[in-house]
C-alpha cells in the first residue's frame, strides 16, 4: 500500500510539474506575440507588435522560464547529467541559444532563405527557434558538443528504438548479451521520462509549425503577415504551444492510464 501511494504521489507531482512548465512556457511565448510589448523602457510607452521586438522578448522570456523551472526543481529527465544550479543552468542556456542559432541558421538557409537580404530578420527568427528548442535540452542534458551528450540528443529527438551501445573490447555473443545492460539509453519511446517526452514533442511541434508557417510567404496574396519572418514566427510559436500540451497529454495518459508504464523494468528483469 505504501508503495502504490508513493507511485501515485510521484505521478501527481510529475503532472503538476509538467503542467506548470507547459503553462509558463506557453505564456512566455504567446503573450508577447499576441498582445505586443512596450516600445520603450518606460511605463507609459506605447505597445508595439513589431515582429522583431516581440520575438526578442519572447525568446528571452522563454529562456528565463526554462532556467527558473530548473532551479525550482521541476521534473527532469533520468538520462540527464546532474541537475545544474542557477549559474550553470544560465551558462547552459546561453550555450544552447548560441549553438541552436547556428543550427537553425543553416537549416533556414538550406531551405532557401537569403543570407544577406534579410539577415536581421533571419537572426531574430533563429534566435527564437533556438530558444524554444535548444534551451530546454541544453539545460537538462547539456550542450551537444561531445559524443555522449550528442548521442543522448540524437536518440531522444529521433525517438530511436533499440539503441545498442557495444563494448569494443568484447565480441560476438558477449556483445549481444551485454548490450542491454551497457546501453544507457531508452530502448523504446515508452521508456522516455515525462520531460523527455514533453521536450521532444515540443521540439518537433516547433519545427513543423515553422515549416507550415513559411508556406504562405511565396503566395501573391500581398498580406502584411506574409512579410518575413512573421508567419514563420507565428507558426513556430503555435507549434511550440500545441506540442507542449500534446506532450503533457501524452505523459498524463501514460501516468494515469498506464500506457507504457512498467515496460522498462520488465525488460531489465528478464
Amino acid at each position: 500500500m505504501g508503495k502504490s501511494g508513493s507511485v501515485s504521489e510521484v505521478s501527481a507531482l510529475t503532472l503538476v510539474a509538467l503542467a506548470a512548465r507547459a503553462t509558463a512556457a506557453s505564456l512566455s511565448v504567446a503573450v508577447p506575440l499576441k498582445f505586443g510589448v512596450p516600445s520603450e523602457w518606460r511605463l507609459d510607452a506605447l505597445v508595439t507588435t513589431d515582429v522583431l521586438a516581440v520575438t526578442r522578448v519572447a525568446s528571452v522570456a522563454h529562456v528565463l522560464v526554462v532556467i527558473a523551472m530548473n532551479v525550482l526543481g521541476a521534473e527532469k529527465s533520468k538520462w540527464q547529467t546532474p541537475r545544474p544550479g542557477a549559474v550553470a543552468a544560465t551558462w547552459r542556456a546561453i550555450a544552447g541559444i548560441a549553438s541552436g542559432s547556428v543550427v537553425w541558421f543553416f537549416i533556414t538557409v538550406s531551405l532557401g532563405t537569403s543570407t544577406l537580404g534579410k539577415l536581421n530578420e533571419t537572426a531574430h527568427l533563429v534566435l527564437f527557434l533556438a530558444s524554444l528548442t535548444f534551451t530546454p535540452g541544453a539545460v537538462v542534458y547539456g550542450v551537444p558538443i561531445d559524443e555522449k551528450i550528442g548521442k543522448t540528443w540524437t536518440v531522444l529527438l529521433t525517438c530511436a528504438l533499440s539503441v545498442v551501445s557495444y563494448d569494443s573490447t568484447e565480441d560476438g555473443d558477449a556483445q549481444t548479451k551485454n548490450s542491454k545492460t551497457k546501453n544507457p539509453y531508452p530502448s523504446s519511446i515508452r521508456h522516455f521520462s515525462g520531460f523527455d517526452l514533453a521536450w521532444v514533442i515540443s521540439v518537433w511541434g516547433t519545427g513543423i509549425g515553422a515549416w507550415l508557417g513559411a508556406m504562405p510567404i511565396p503566395l501573391d496574396w500581398d498580406r502584411t503577415w506574409q512579410k518575413w519572418p512573421v508567419s514563420v514566427v507565428a507558426g513556430a510559436a503555435g507549434g511550440f504551444v500545441i506540442g507542449n500540451w500534446i506532450g503533457f497529454a501524452a505523459v498524463a495518459a501514460r501516468l494515469l492510464f498506464g500506457v507504457g508504464v512498467g515496460q522498462n523494468s520488465k525488460n531489465k528483469t528478464r
